[in-house]
């Protein structure tokens, strides 16, 4: 069996799901052994810890803008500014 870094195992992960090919064929093509690489696979791009916290990206609104836009990887809401600090904070404790 051969020796592989971090980064070399990052690499075929990658290079598997840009191929387009199974993981059983891959690991054919490339003498990888299957299960290792599952496990592999698993270890580095498994799940991470949840947080309860998401990460915002600010950006300038245009300057007839009159809507607050809030995006996360599965949702996005749309806010009017006329809304107050209190209602928005209603809004947030409303949908978590």
């Amino acid at each position: 069996m051969k020796k592989r870094t971090q980064e070399q195992w990052l690499e075929l992960i990658q290079q598997q799901q840009a191929s387009g090919q199974t993981q059983a064929q891959f690991c054919r093509e490339h003498s990888v052994c299957p299960r290792y690489f599952s496990l592999r696979k698993k270890q580095l791009t498994g799940p991470e810890k949840s947080s309860p916290f998401i990460q915002a990206k600010r950006t300038l609104p245009s300057a007839n803008s009159r809507y607050l836009t809030v995006r996360t990887a599965t949702a996005e809401v749309v806010i009017h500014q006329a809304l107050s600090p209190q209602e928005i904070a209603s809004l947030v404790n409303a949908l978590s």
